[in-house]
């Protein structure tokens, strides 16, 4: 039982031992060195360049005019003069309604004008010869009265020349002699002559205008009163023929530009109403229709030229046109963007349109530069190791694209970077400058 007891102490020293050595043992022993992987990569060194800035839509193509052809009047259609898909000129007739009725008003309308032009002349010759006798009068009576006058300033200067001899033979050879009492009656008589002539003038003036003139002033203002309501009626008779001749025109649509009948609404018997159109024109010359969003409303402009692109192959043209109201669905302005070469495209058919915003000035990086893993970013060296930084896009123009949320100076992987990940450890093998 002791010895027993004394074996199993040696062994727990033993055991004891072995631990002890071969913690001290680990504890001296030094960990295999794994030297770090290091990626070069080739990268661009960032800085602000200008580039051509360009915004893209899709859009539809449409007349850049139409023409509803629609008649002012109701009345049955009488003919329609073209086709669908028919070349028309502007002033062609499209269509017409029942005139009949529009030609009476006519014919009545002129046979009114013509009565009331007779008329017209008549009062105007009887106006104009009243007008001459109340002249011919007056004349007469203001040539009387100034024969008047001049007889009274006649007589009275020799009444004057009379007294003055008076005077004169007053004081030469004295009062009371022969030749004083000789020129004293001499005035006395000329005098009285002067002071009838004067009382006579005076007479006529007071009386005023005779009564033969006011007779045949009176006659010469009730022609003119005659000519005047047959002007007016003259005036309204050439009103009414101007109406009905636009009543007649109305019974007739023509073609309001050069252009292709793009559908026949209404045929030969049916009724015509100015709230529907009989015939649609199209202008040659089409357009791009778009929508603009409210944040781009204040950046494009009328009069930017664009690209427009139809089943491969692309136009030019410039926006013409932007709506001041947007479209109470999609919330959008509609532009509407010209098509030089218009040749080849048809009404409806989708367009990419590229509009030229001018030249920008920005981070501009190559397309193949972004990466995206459900967002876009890239990958910049930043103390020898990788950094992820996230990039927003703007416009694209061909190849390059205009981005936001890098700086000036921040070394961008070009070549490599689909073998690294961010914290990687890198060497810069080649720095280039974007341009």
């Amino acid at each position: 039982m002791r010895k027993n007891k004394w074996k199993i102490i040696v062994i727990s020293l033993v055991m004891i031992t072995g631990i002890v050595s071969a913690i001290l043992f680990s504890a001296k022993e030094k960990p295999p060195v794994i030297d770090e992987k290091v990626t070069q990569v080739k990268v661009l060194r960032i800085r602000e360049t200008v580039n051509d800035e360009f915004v893209k839509y899709i859009g539809v193509i449409q007349p850049k005019s139409i023409q509803q052809a629609t008649f002012s009047t109701i009345g049955t259609i009488e003919r329609v003069y073209v086709t669908e898909g028919q070349n028309v000129k502007k002033g062609d007739l499209l269509a017409s309604i029942d005139s009949a009725q529009a030609r009476i008003q006519v014919q009545n309308a002129q046979e009114n004008l013509k009565a009331a032009d007779s008329q017209r002349r008549q009062a105007a010759a009887n106006m104009k010869a009243e007008e001459q006798d109340y002249l011919d009068k007056k004349n007469k009576a203001d040539e009387a009265l100034e024969v008047l006058r001049l007889d009274y300033l006649n007589k009275q200067e020799i009444s004057d020349q009379a007294y003055q001899q008076y005077q004169d033979d007053l004081a030469e050879f004295g009062e009371g002699s022969e030749q004083a009492n000789a020129s004293f009656i001499e005035y006395n008589q000329k005098n009285a002559a002067a002071i009838a002539a004067k009382a006579e003038y005076d007479a006529s003036v007071a009386n005023g205008v005779p009564a033969e003139v006011n007779i045949a002033n009176s006659r010469y203002q009730a022609a003119k009163a005659s000519y005047d309501a047959a002007n007016a009626q003259y005036t309204i008779a050439k009103n009414n023929l101007t109406y009905a001749n636009n009543n007649l025109e109305s019974t007739r649509v023509y073609a309001s530009m050069d252009g292709l009948v793009i559908k026949v609404v209404s045929n030969s018997g049916e009724l015509a109403t100015p709230l529907a159109p009989v015939v649609v024109v199209s202008s040659y010359q089409m357009s791009a229709v778009i929508g603009i969003s409210q944040s781009m409303i204040n950046t494009i402009k009328v009069g930017q030229t664009a690209e427009i692109t139809v089943n491969q192959i692309s136009y030019f043209g410039k926006v013409y046109e932007i709506a001041k109201i947007p479209d109470s669905t999609s919330r959008t302005y509609q532009a509407f963007v010209s098509i030089d070469d218009y040749t080849q495209v048809n009404i409806g058919e989708t367009a990419g349109v590229s509009i030229d915003l001018g030249q920008r000035s920005g981070i501009w990086l190559m397309l193949n530069t972004i990466l995206n893993d459900g967002e876009d970013y890239v990958y910049i060296v930043i103390d020898d190791r990788i950094v992820k930084r996230k990039v927003s896009l703007s416009t694209i123009n061909n190849q390059m694209v205009l981005t936001t949320g890098l700086n000036a100076g921040d070394m961008v992987v070009i070549e490599g970077g689909r073998m690294v990940q961010p914290g990687v450890k890198v060497k810069i093998a080649e720095v280039v400058d974007n341009e």
